[in-house]
């Protein structure tokens, strides 16, 4: 059985080790008198964070942190220490937790060999100020239109364990294959590529998205619209084919990156495995992928891209639970620190999550009854920041302490569905796909009602009420 509670003791309580000068943008200028709060507390401080009124923050964090009852320090002068810690400290801290899990706890989370991980982004809204609209490169209102203050975010989630191995926050014209291409080049860096497996929405049909995946000898599973490679398609019957795709001047004047085009021109041709898989609700989908037939096969890779979702639901805990959108600043530095240090919680919360489900135990009243228990993520994200000054003290005894108390309370605070309840619900929204099918045939999809309840073939709705 796969636990991470040494693993996370041990982070945590090397943490500090992480908060390297290198990281303030002027070291020999900026923290070196002095102060109510040094480099240290300020980068706590942005961990402690929830959201609130800053002069509330700092009041309970000298409360609370450094045993100031009454004392406190203006929302200015901490936003003005901020502004000297770079944003890369708190990515450098999330990545590292990640590499120390995968790297101590190795093939806890393959399926077949690989690590399978789903690649989407979201839209995340920013203050609405006009600080935040010039550092983000948002235009001005006109008398057409109005341009909301909002950031794309893009990110890579293993769909086994729901950590966040990877993501980013920009401005919102970034192209998402872009983000993609630049998400493949980092698990680069820290992990073998060539056992992931990617899966993708529609909205990643690029032919050089697959043909950066293939120069990494990595793999992907991507969902076309059903408009796409027609003519190919048609030419080979059957559901699993291989089609050609030339790639001429219409494809590569698309491509961002020069050095790919040049070797998308001498290679001419493109052969890509398309399979048509068809779902319960009657409706076609069609998936492009490198894995081989003799691997995986199409009711195999059925599976596969049904476990895409888990990206969906990693972005609503984040957003619903972790609150990540409660920046606390107008600043593009301090929305970055805010939203990698949340993510650093949010992966901390999965691992807690993991461990208290492996060491639940509850008997059924009626053994006939089948369930499917989940650890209360919303719980575990509220007590981690109620516990924060512990999380962070960097004592040995303290954290070990900590940790044992979220992992007792993740087994103990969980909810659970009935599988035959959820079971009625998919077959309530197969009807109802049916029935919208033979109304709008082909374009039923367009008129498909607004979600909003819970996706009912989620298994792991969570709690959407705020925890702090």
């Amino acid at each position: 059985m796969i636990l991470f509670e040494k693993t996370v003791k041990t982070f945590l309580g090397t943490m500090s080790c992480f908060f390297l000068r290198c990281f303030i943008i002027d070291p020999h200028l900026h923290f070196i008198r002095n102060r109510k709060m040094s480099y240290e507390d300020v980068v706590k401080f942005i961990f402690w964070n929830k959201g609130r009124n800053n002069d509330i923050e700092l009041t309970e964090y000298f409360k609370v942190f450094k045993g100031k009852k009454y004392e406190t320090m203006s929302h200015q002068a901490i936003g003005r220490q901020r502004m000297f810690i770079k944003p890369e400290l708190f990515i450098k801290i999330y990545k590292k937790f990640i590499d120390k899990i995968y790297k101590e706890n190795k093939h806890f989370s393959e399926i077949k060999g690989y690590i399978v991980v789903a690649c989407d982004g979201s839209i995340f809204k920013l203050p609405n100020v006009t600080l935040t609209r010039k550092e983000f490169k948002i235009g001005d209102h006109t008398i057409f239109e109005k341009k909301r203050i909002r950031a794309r975010v893009s990110g890579m989630l293993d769909v086994n364990s729901n950590f966040m191995l990877t993501t980013k926050i920009v401005e919102k014209t970034v192209k998402e294959t872009t983000l993609a291409m630049q998400h493949l080049d980092d698990l680069k860096k820290r992990f073998d590529i060539t056992k992931f497996i990617a899966i993708y929405d529609r909205g990643y049909k690029s032919i050089e998205l697959m043909l950066y995946t293939e120069k990494l000898n990595s793999k992907f599973l991507i969902r076309l619209p059903k408009n796409t490679f027609v003519k190919q398609r048609r030419k080979i019957k059957g559901k699993d084919k291989i089609i050609e795709i030339n790639l001429n001047n219409t494809i590569l004047k698309d491509f961002e990156n020069n050095e790919l085009k040049k070797i998308a021109r001498q290679m001419g041709r493109y052969n890509l495995r398309i399979v048509e898989i068809t779902l319960l609700n009657g409706s076609t989908v069609i998936l492009a992928t490198n894995l081989d037939k003799e691997e995986f096969t199409i009711e195999e890779l059925k599976e596969l891209y049904a476990k895409r979702w888990s990206i969906e639901t990693g972005f609503k805990k984040l957003k619903s639970q972790v609150m990540i959108e409660r920046f606390s600043g107008h600043r593009r530095i301090i929305i970055e620190q805010d939203f990698y240090a949340s993510i650093f919680i949010y992966n901390l919360a999965t691992a807690i999550q993991w461990d208290g489900e492996k060491h639940m135990k509850v008997k059924q009243r009626n053994p006939h009854d089948e369930f499917i228990r989940k650890s209360n993520f919303s719980s575990i994200v509220g007590i981690l920041y109620v516990y924060m000054e512990d999380v962070l003290s960097c004592d040995w005894n303290t954290i070990d302490e900590a940790i044992s108390f979220f992992i007792n309370q993740a087994k103990r605070l969980y909810h659970q569905k009935n599988i035959f309840t959820l079971k009625l619900m998919r077959a309530f929204k197969i009807v109802e796909d049916l029935a919208l099918q033979m109304i709008w045939g082909e374009k039923w999809e367009d008129h498909k009602p607004a979600r909003v309840a819970e996706d009912p073939t989620n298994s792991n709705p969570g709690n959407p009420k705020p925890t702090h």
